[in-house]
């Protein structure tokens, strides 16, 4: 048999690069990771509630979130932890379920919550990131001030790292917060007819307590709070807004006399503004939708589940409002007029009919996760029933050769010059056999 397959250097090279190139094909779609991601499929939810005891956090903030987050579809354990001023959920999910489908049915939980957890406490996800993952902590260092650097820290460095491709989560701390102490008189406040109350809401609209995180501008929407009466509108908030530059249009042209002509005005800003959106999000689905046959399973994947993110976070937004519009427009003012109330309650309409989208891209989306999810499973057996073919074919043949090859002396007509061929006719043989029995048990049927 050596000698034979050194006579023939063109077939043993041939079937040397055969051999290569199915080695390579296997290497190139086998999926194979040098350190193997042992972690669970887990997903972190945590809410802080500053300056209450763990018994506190426990009983109104970590108890209910275990509760209402349990049930999920393939959830197995559900643990929870109260600090001082936080809690935390750790869901841990079945291993077949993808992590990104799965953070996105704790976020739809999370947003029915509604007023269930106290006032001022907002649960957020925790970083997508696995115990596989590494840690790196760092100093800033300056002739600045403990809060001058944290200032810098949390506005410069934190911003400019988290765009750093692979970073799940940044997390300062130490150094100073710059806080605000307000001092007033109750009876000063009393006069003009306001309460503590009154105090503690309208400070709490001018900033947010962000405790140890950095701000997240991420958001695409932010709520506001604005006081109408008569000719006078007050607003405690400094962000800039794009639906503002409609309004600043409209009051430089004069055509803005009162409260009432501000709110009408800014409620058909933001929805005009945010309509054409929602309207990209939904054809960026049905592209989605038209290659998923033909397009790349994990791109596909990653681009719905970015829709359905950005469909949850406008929704979350618009949903709980909708309403206002209409029922400012019912309120008996005199400084709301009759064409105020038809833009108010026109934009309530495109408010109303704008969640309705939303929720459809969000079903959608949902739906074509699944299917793709199925899709990357199909072809993922296909590939194994590929190479179990290769293996089935391969593996009688090489069995045989390596017999003839330890028994040449007793191989049957081993001198004459057809017995090569010989022994590569009975290969073929056996390799057609297999794979008629294959066709016959409908193994290779696609």
């Amino acid at each position: 048999m050596l000698a034979t397959v050194i006579r023939h250097p063109f077939l043993t090279l041939g079937a040397a690069l055969a051999l290569a190139c199915a080695g390579l094909w296997a290497w190139r779609g086998i999926p194979v990771d040098a350190i193997p991601d042992l972690s669970d499929n887990q997903v972190i939810v945590w809410a802080e509630w500053p300056g209450q005891n763990p018994e506190d956090v426990e009983r109104q903030v970590t108890s209910r979130l275990t509760r209402e987050l349990q049930g999920l579809p393939g959830i197995v354990t559900v643990r929870g932890l109260s600090l001082y001023g936080a809690g935390y959920v750790y869901l841990i999910f079945e291993e077949r379920r993808d992590l990104y489908a799965c953070r996105n049915r704790v976020l739809e939980r999370l947003g029915q919550l509604g007023n269930l957890l106290p006032p001022g406490v907002a649960p957020k996800l925790g970083p997508d990131a696995t115990a596989m993952g590494q840690v790196y902590a760092f100093t800033l260092q300056g002739p600045r001030d403990v809060e001058a650097r944290r200032r810098v820290l949390d506005h410069l460095v934190t911003p400019a790292l988290r765009g750093v491709p692979g970073v799940a989560e940044v997390a300062p701390a130490g150094g100073v917060v710059r806080e605000f102490q307000v001092d007033f008189d109750p009876a000063r406040l009393a006069a003009r007819g306001m309460t503590a109350e009154d105090l503690l809401a309208a400070l709490a609209g001018a900033g947010r307590d962000t405790g140890l995180m950095s701000v997240d501008d991420s958001d695409p929407l932010v709520s506001i709070r604005v006081w109408v009466e008569g000719p006078r509108v007050t607003s405690v908030s400094r962000r800039p807004l794009a639906a503002l530059g409609k309004v600043e249009t409209a009051m430089r042209a004069g055509r803005l006399k009162d409260g009432g002509d501000f709110v009408s005005t800014l409620a058909q800003a933001i929805s005009i503004e945010l309509d054409p959106k929602i309207v990209e999000l939904g054809e960026e689905l049905d592209d989605c939708e038209e290659s998923i046959e033909t397009g790349d399973v994990y791109s596909l994947r990653r681009r719905i589940a970015v829709l359905r993110s950005q469909a949850i976070i406008l929704r979350r937004f618009i949903a709980p409002d909708r309403n206002a519009p209409a029922t400012m427009a019912q309120l008996e003012f005199e400084w709301i007029s009759h064409e105020d109330r038809m833009h108010l309650r026109d934009a309530a309409d495109r408010f109303a009919r704008m969640a309705e989208e939303l929720e459809a891209v969000r079903e959608r989306a949902a739906l074509l996760h699944e299917q793709l999810t199925d899709l990357r499973a199909e072809q993922i057996d296909r590939r194994s029933l590929e190479i179990a073919v290769v293996a089935f074919i391969f593996l009688p043949l090489t069995f045989v050769t390596g017999l003839l090859g330890m028994n040449v002396a007793g191989i049957p007509f081993a001198d004459h010059p057809w017995a090569f061929w010989g022994v590569v006719a009975f290969c073929l043989v056996i390799g057609a056999a297999v794979i008629g029995w294959f066709m016959v048990r409908q193994w290779l049927a696609d």
